[in-house]
């Protein structure tokens, strides 16, 4: 470090030029500055050779440093943008919440289940007399058993799942069988050869079928309204051919 002598008039000199009321006299001073500057002073260069003994003076109103700039603005607000030095910007709305959806219908009716009655069929009624059949009974027309059992014997005394047996009933095109039951052994049950109607029919031990469609167009229909079946090893109904079958109010 270099260090400068300086003599009594040059530092009362210096001390002037700085604006400074007082100065240490006499006294070695090796570089930087004894006291703290006050703000706004300029401090001599280094390696300048001159050291400043500093008492705290005042601070001259010409010469100061440049303002410091503002620090910028505090953390966004939600949904909000500061501004470089600013206010913060307005939090941003919410949102509307949406609406709610409609509720859903509520359940349907329950179905029909075993043991009831619907308008105009009763389940599973008794049987009034009996018939045997030992040849298949032609219907054309209606046929209305009321409520008569009728049981196969003879060449219709077969019970089991052998194809090809005779039916105890054959209704032509356009035919109704209604109000019977029908007993066991029922052999091949009941063929349509087109367009029927069986209602109220009730099957006590199924045979090979209870019922067969023997469509030959696809416009015939087969009704099944009312009835039931019991003991089907294999199936009730059998859809051979073209044509539709409908089945309603039917307890298997």
């Amino acid at each position: 470090m270099r260090i400068a002598r300086v003599t009594k008039f040059e530092c009362i000199s210096l001390c002037a030029a700085l604006g400074l009321s007082a100065c240490s006299h006499g006294r070695e001073q090796t570089g930087g500055v004894t006291g703290v500057p006050t703000a706004g002073v300029a401090v001599p260069a280094a390696g300048s050779g001159v050291s400043v003994a500093q008492a705290g003076g005042t601070a001259p109103a010409a010469g100061g440093g440049a303002a410091v700039s503002g620090a910028a603005g505090a953390a966004a607000g939600s949904g909000g943008v500061p501004d470089a030095g600013g206010a913060l910007a307005t939090a941003g709305s919410s949102g509307v919440a949406g609406l709610g959806g409609a509720g859903g219908a509520g359940a349907g009716a329950a179905g029909a289940g075993p043991g009831t009655t619907h308008a105009d069929c009763s389940l599973w009624p008794a049987a009034v007399g009996e018939q045997q059949v030992s040849a298949t009974i032609q219907v054309n027309g209606k046929l209305d058993g009321k409520l008569k059992r009728y049981v196969g014997s003879g060449a219709l005394g077969g019970s089991g799942q052998d194809e090809g047996q005779d039916p105890l009933f054959e209704l032509a095109d356009g035919a109704t069988l209604e109000n019977v039951v029908i007993g066991s052994p029922a052999a091949d049950g009941v063929h349509c050869r087109g367009s029927c109607t069986l209602r109220n029919v009730w099957w006590q031990d199924v045979g090979e079928d209870a019922a067969t469609l023997l469509g030959s167009s696809a416009s015939q229909v087969m009704k099944i309204e009312c009835g039931g079946a019991k003991a089907a090893s294999d199936k009730v109904f059998q859809h051979n051919g073209p044509g539709t079958m409908i089945i309603s109010n039917f307890d298997v």
